[in-house]
């Protein structure tokens, strides 16, 4: 009897390998751009697996959802199609990662080892792609980081997030050769704003709690931060001046900002000095005066989500046709889709501080102010939560700092080769209290 529970747990062990392997593959490699189809199906299987349970400021949130996509549908003649695909894409991965789970399937020691396994050779060929595009030129310095990563969706910048969310973890673990190597690989897809996001939430963190053990390990990340950033600076000067540009253009945004002015130069497809992500917040805002839209939102999938620019014509080739334009909703076509376009795209090559992408921003003005309320209050208690059920680790306050304020820069929720990798990370997390004979921890 004893061997047959034994052989049943090896089992279970193996096939939750293989398993954890091929998500692992399906979110790391080229084959992710297929993931977007799969989305909903396997936010739902991650919500069986993990017993996720939906109690009253759930189901609160799933109402409301469900009567602002109606009156969206009904009162501002939103798309079926974009309400929907938002509903699946956008509100559900919300949704699966703030309820909570009861079901403790595997150790986050062990999802991270099987995982990291599949990263680290995702990052072999980045480096080897690298070193080749060096020589040969056949793409900008830039975008030579991306090996069988693929250059779909946001291509490295996901890449980039992903490997530093490892490095961290890494990092607390005591394993400086992964964390560098970790964090070399997240420098090398040169995402200048993903670093800029990630050393701020680090300085915060190793700031306000700092031991005697700990020095040592802050100066040498103090150390490979200076040895990194003097190697990049001789292959690839232009990534720090970029950044100045880029701090300096926001600053100066700031000052003497009229947003009539900004999204004038901007329909006329001409350059704009101010960070065209700051005239988009600008805008947003300016929408929720309207108290309809501070109530009830503009729509599900109808602002700056990517739902939006999924299906508005210009970048879906199922729907781009001269006699096709897409679905248009009327405050995107305003106040959205002039600062981000296939002519602007086209002149000028734009980088991420112009893109007028934002999770949280999309949030607030596609489902209302009140629904970001309730959505706030969600992530208040699940920080709860796992502060209840012990203190949480600085892995854990590193990976939800860091993913708030890297939603405030994109649309990471509708990208699932990072989303479905935090929902993952926090109900292992979450759930960890709950472990069980029926845990595999092995």
């Amino acid at each position: 009897m004893q061997n047959t529970i034994s052989n049943l747990y090896f089992k279970k062990s193996k096939l939750a390998s293989l398993l954890i392997g091929i998500l692992a593959i399906l979110m790391f490699t080229f084959l992710r751009k297929g993931l977007i189809l799969i989305y909903p199906i396997l936010l739902i299987l991650i919500t069986v697996v993990f017993r996720i349970v939906y109690k009253q400021l759930s189901q609160l949130s799933i109402l409301l959802a469900l009567i602002i996509s109606l009156y969206s549908f009904v009162f501002h003649d939103g798309y079926l199609s974009n309400i929907i695909i938002s509903l699946f894409i956008f509100y559900l991965p919300i949704i699966t990662l703030l309820s909570p789970a009861n079901k403790h399937l595997v150790s986050l020691e062990k999802f991270m080892r099987i995982t990291f396994k599949v990263l680290a050779v995702i990052n072999i060929t980045g480096f080897i792609n690298f070193i080749i595009n060096l020589y040969t030129h056949t793409s900008i310095i830039d975008d030579g980081f991306v090996g069988l990563y693929g250059n779909s969706g946001l291509m490295t910048h996901t890449l980039a997030l992903i490997n530093f969310i490892y490095c961290v973890y890494y990092f607390y673990e005591k394993n400086i050769y992964k964390s560098a190597f970790l964090f070399l690989s997240g420098f090398m897809c040169f995402y200048g704003l993903g670093l800029i996001m990630f050393i701020i939430v680090i300085a915060f963190l190793l700031l306000t709690k700092i031991r005697l053990e700990q020095l040592k390990y802050i100066l040498i990340s103090i150390l490979l931060l200076g040895t990194v950033f003097s190697i990049t600076e001789k292959f690839n000067p232009k990534v720090f001046l970029y950044i100045k540009a880029n701090i300096n253009s926001t600053v100066d945004g700031f000052s003497n900002y009229s947003y009539e002015q900004q999204i004038k130069i901007a329909r006329e497809n001409k350059r704009t000095e101010v960070p065209r992500k700051i005239t988009a917040f600008a805008g947003g805002l300016k929408r929720m005066i309207d108290l309809e839209i501070l109530s009830f939102g503009a729509g599900p999938g109808s602002y700056n989500s990517r739902t939006s620019f999924l299906l508005n014509g210009e970048y879906s080739k199922l729907i781009n046709s001269p006699k096709n334009k897409g679905n248009r909703p009327v405050y995107a076509e305003l106040d959205v889709y002039p600062l981000w376009n296939r002519n602007i795209t086209y002149q000028y090559n734009d980088g991420t501080r112009n893109q007028p992408f934002s999770s949280v921003l999309a949030l607030i003005v596609e489902y209302g102010f009140l629904q970001f309320i309730i959505i706030s209050l969600l992530i208040y208690k699940l920080i709860v939560r796992i502060k209840n059920n012990s203190e949480p680790s600085g892995f854990f306050k590193f990976l939800i700092i860091f993913l708030i304020i890297n939603l405030f820069t994109e649309n990471y929720i509708e990208y699932p080769e990072f989303f479905i990798l935090v929902i993952l990370l926090v109900k292992i997390i979450e759930t960890a209290k709950n472990k069980s004979l029926n845990s595999i921890e092995k």
